[in-house]
């Protein structure tokens, strides 16, 4: 077990065996990066893959990726490898084959890795002492493990590393597992467990990385943390984890990543929290936490990455110390009750951070103009507050240059962002898609007043795909200057007028609303052949396209309407005949639009 490994020269006998295994394997050799370069005439010891020790016996084989799908049985040329420690076959695929029990002549075996490469069965006797007694990491997730563990299992008593993710345990967990004193890493994932978690076996001195996510029927509680514990990695998410984060936490000097989202803790964070400085990721969302946050409890944590503290209860301010992360990627805190205004912060402070989510809260005053000049900002949401200013004492410093996602819907808003005609490669203003339905989910940016034109620096957002600002008190004409690229236009509930005149071409416009405003002339001024989208059987539309294409039209007196909604907009295969679906219709002196009707187009 202490020996060095190395590149030696290799052993004929070795290297015969190799190639031996090469040729009765099954695999991919345009996908493999390791086996498709064996050759007899190298160094087996320098091949990609293998590892030799100073005598030149191979000792470590990775084969993991390597679109291995077949040629591996009892009598394999692998398992006459006697002098090996460690095989990695992970990430392959097997086809549902059993693990051959010629494995068990690996006596040598330290580190064994079969993790997602979809065999069928587990040898029961790994594990007795006389087969496989040194084995110090064991990966089997996904391995068609069901029901629990056999006996022989509890027989490694060197285990180090155990990943049984994704296997069908269906079992109270044993607290057999703390009988592995030498445990640094035990991960669970999805393995459909029941009952209440030991709390025994955090306290296994060795242990650091603890993963328990995805078993929702796995019942527990955070235990009391002695000054021993070594744990720097504990995830519990989407399991029925419950009760507080007790004080004692602090006791965890080298926690480096905490996961309890979608559990079912409750009150306060301890002050102790703040003294886990070694903290990179840090997920409490979806709980049932309160309370207020100190107003330095994220201070030196310099290290942190992620920061999701959204779907609580939280109230008070924000602590003005999570604007003072200098290492941190994505910030969301939405969902709670925070209040109060938020200030001005240090920029290099916050200069690497992708994602700002702080929707659903109740802050108010005005948007600091902090947030507009990190440069790399891609997603920021600031919807359903309070605000009511976005307006900058100092335009030029905007640095939004990679925003791509923006919501400032349900505020309070008067003012359209000047800072929009900054950012070159916007996408979303204030809407965003259901990634499972792929179906669009229109939240305007309304329930603002925001008034006067659309600014006609939007034109400049060449990239600009989604643009909703409905429920405002816009005015001005048809805005036809935005550019090719959107997809989304939503212009409800204000006060544009004029004729829609506009023939600019929108080639990938799906979905349009211009209901509620004072817009007048001929729906024929549309010119909706050049909305190609939106045209059946035209060219097979990206991956990102939405499967929802309507327009609604509704307008007031220089039409008489009632209420026209323009649902199911389809363009024949005669690019100048426009056939519509409407109800509830009226033209005034003109007559009824019937329920299908042909318009012509221009």
């Amino acid at each position: 077990m202490g020996k060095k490994f190395t590149n030696g020269l290799c052993l004929k006998k070795g290297q015969n065996l190799l190639l031996q295994l090469k040729n009765e394997l099954i695999f991919n050799s345009s996908l493999s990066s390791k086996l498709s370069q064996w050759n007899q005439t190298d160094d087996c010891c320098k091949w990609q893959g293998v590892g030799c020790d100073v005598s030149g016996n191979v000792v470590t084989l990775q084969l993991n990726n390597e679109s291995i799908s077949g040629g591996v049985n009892d009598s394999s040329s692998l398992f006459k490898l006697e002098h090996l420690h460690k095989l990695n076959l992970a990430y392959n695929d097997f086809i549902r084959a059993p693990i051959p029990k010629g494995i068990l002549n690996l006596t040598n075996l330290t580190h064994l890795n079969l993790s997602y490469s979809d065999f069928g069965s587990i040898v029961e006797k790994i594990g007795y002492s006389s087969y496989m007694p040194n084995i110090i990491r064991l990966s089997l997730c996904r391995c068609s493990l069901f029901g629990p563990l056999f006996k022989s299992f509890w027989q490694l008593r060197f285990l180090s590393v155990l990943r049984l993710d994704l296997n069908d345990l269906s079992r109270a967990v044993p607290d057999m597992f703390a009988s592995f004193l030498s445990l640094n890493t035990l991960s669970l994932v999805g393995c459909g467990l029941e009952g209440f978690f030991p709390e025994v076996i955090f306290g296994i001195p060795s242990l650091e990385n603890l993963d328990l996510c995805h078993n929702k029927l796995l019942c527990g509680s955070i235990p009391t943390f002695n000054k021993t514990g070594s744990i720097k990695s504990m995830r519990l998410s989407f399991t029925n984890f419950s009760g507080i984060i007790p004080s004692s936490i602090s006791n965890l000097r080298s926690l480096s990543e905490i996961d309890l989202s979608d559990c079912l803790l409750t009150g306060s964070l301890p002050s102790s929290f703040a003294s886990l400085t070694e903290l990179t990721y840090v997920d409490l969302s979806y709980n049932f936490f309160t309370g207020s946050l100190s107003s330095t409890l994220f201070r030196g944590f310099s290290n942190l990455v992620y920061l999701n503290l959204g779907f609580n209860s939280f109230f008070g301010g924000i602590p003005p110390s999570v604007f003072r992360l200098p290492s941190l990627l994505e910030l969301r805190l939405s969902n709670n009750r925070f209040t109060g205004l938020v200030e001005e912060f240090p920029v290099v402070n916050l200069s690497n951070v992708v994602t700002i989510d702080l929707s659903s809260n109740r802050l108010e005053g005005r948007i600091p103009d902090s947030f507009f000049q990190l440069q790399s900002l891609e997603y920021l949401d600031l919807s359903k507050n309070l605000f009511t200013d976005v307006r900058s004492h100092n335009s030029s410093s905007y640095g939004l240059s990679k925003l791509k996602e923006m919501h400032l819907a349900s505020c309070e808003l008067h003012d359209f962002p000047e800072f929009i005609k900054y950012s070159d490669v916007l996408e979303y203003l204030d809407t965003w898609l259901d990634l499972e339905t792929r179906t669009p989910v229109l939240e305007p940016f309304c329930n603002n007043t925001l008034h006067g034109e659309i600014p006609r620096s939007l034109e400049s957002c060449e990239s600009l795909q989604f643009l909703n600002i409905g429920n405002n008190i816009m005015n001005g004409s048809f805005p036809c200057m935005q550019p090719l690229s959107l997809r989304v236009l939503v212009l409800h509930s204000n006060r544009f007028h004029g004729e829609v005149t506009c023939h600019a071409s929108w080639p990938v416009l799906q979905i349009v609303g211009i209901s509620w405003n004072i817009f007048d002339g001929s729906l024929e001024s549309i010119n909706f052949s050049s909305w190609r989208a939106m045209v059946v059987g035209s060219e097979p539309q990206p991956k990102t396209s939405l499967p929802l294409i309507s327009l609604e039209i509704t307008s007031k007196e220089r039409f008489q309407m009632q209420l026209v909604i323009l649902s199911r907009i389809v363009i024949s295969t005669s690019p100048t005949v426009l056939s519509v679906e409407a109800s509830r219709s009226h033209l005034g002196s003109s007559g009824s639009l019937n329920h299908s009707t042909s318009l012509k187009s221009n």
